[in-house]
Formats: C-alpha cells, structure tokens, sequence
C-alpha cells in the first residue's frame, strides 16, 4: 500500500494552476488526479476527489486544491508528516492551518479540534475514514462549504486536525500580501522564504 494518494480540484479558468501542481507532484513520483467542477457545484467536486483519493487504496487520501503552493521538498516533508501523525494516532491532517480557535502548539506540529477546522487547501484523511466520509456526505447533502462539511464531521466524531508548523503549504491568494508586507494572519507569518523556503 502507497503512503498517500492525492486528488486536486479546480475549475475552468484554472485549470491550468492544477495542471501546473500537478506536475510537481508528478516530478516527485506521486501520480495524482485533476477533478475540474463543471457543473458550479464546488461541493460536489470536493466529494468526487475525495471519493477518487480514498479508492486508491494507500494509507492516507489527500485532496489540494489548485492554489495551494508547496514548499520545497515537499514530498519529503509530506511524508515525515503522515509518519509523524500516523504515529501519533491522528486521522485528519491539514497542511495549513489558519485557525488558532481551540489550538494546541507541541512545539514543530499544532493540533486543532475538529469544530475548528477551517481550511482544506491540503488535507490529508486515513483511510480508515472512507466509508464515514462517504455516508457523512450523504447525509449532509445540504449547500453549504464542504469545509464545513468536514469540520462538522470532524467535530461529531471527535477528530482532531493535525498540522505541521510551520505548515508546508501556503494559499496562492494571500502570498502576494503577507510577502510584500510583512502581514501575518492569524499569527504566522505566511510565504515567508525564510520560515519555510517556498519555490516559487
């Protein structure tokens, strides 16, 4: 069994961001699947690349989004993480966080309570989580974010999130601010070169 399986989505006008992400994951040697919403239903793209994730059959099924930026040695360090979490006992992790509601700071990873999830930029789920995933969904067939979606399963199930710090993915439209500024978001200064070495 891999160690993970990754999924990413986007939309028309993007696609070629994804392609773009795609192709660092693949230079890595991590095969991964674009799932492009063409029915401007966001929800139900996220639920399609998370289904596709977790069919792969690895460890851990992840789904990142197309503006996600990695940072360098990111399959290596991707891979640290899962390890980390894995032997920790966490099922959830997110890549970054931008919630300090309900965080717990261990010092080179946070944890935060599943009711305060907030970002799926990169999220990575066990794959023990498939089925619950797939009949969470179905019964939350209501048009809300499907990051709430997740947070409210989270949270049902007693799921903390586990993130690495500092996070090893940053959000596309916030670089340009927290770089040329010096702007933090929730306490962290984001796309820092220096915290992090982000290719760019």
């Amino acid at each position: 069994m891999n160690i993970f399986a990754i999924s990413i989505t986007t939309v028309e006008k993007r696609i070629y961001m994804a392609k773009r992400l795609a192709r660092q994951l693949e230079h890595s040697g991590h095969s991964c699947v674009i799932y492009k919403d063409c029915s401007n239903d966001l929800k139900r793209n996220m639920e399609i690349a998370w289904r596709d994730a977790f069919s792969r059959n690895s460890r851990w099924a992840g789904v990142i989004q197309d503006d996600a930026i990695l940072c360098s040695n990111f399959d290596i360090r991707l891979t640290d993480v899962l390890v980390d979490a894995d032997s920790k006992g966490y099922e959830v992790v997110s890549l970054m966080n931008l919630n300090k509601d309900g965080m717990s700071n261990f010092g080179d990873f946070v944890v935060v309570k599943g009711k305060n999830f907030s970002c799926e930029v990169a999220v990575f789920m066990k794959h023990d989580l498939q089925q619950l995933y797939v009949e969470y969904i179905q019964r939350k067939n209501v048009s809300v974010n499907h990051d709430l979606i997740l947070a409210t399963m989270f949270d049902e199930y007693g799921l903390d999130v586990y993130s690495p710090w500092p996070n090893i993915v940053d959000h596309n439209s916030i670089i340009g601010r927290a770089q040329h500024r010096g702007k933090k978001y929730n306490g962290r200064l984001l796309a820092s070169r220096r915290s992090i070495n982000f290719k760019m």
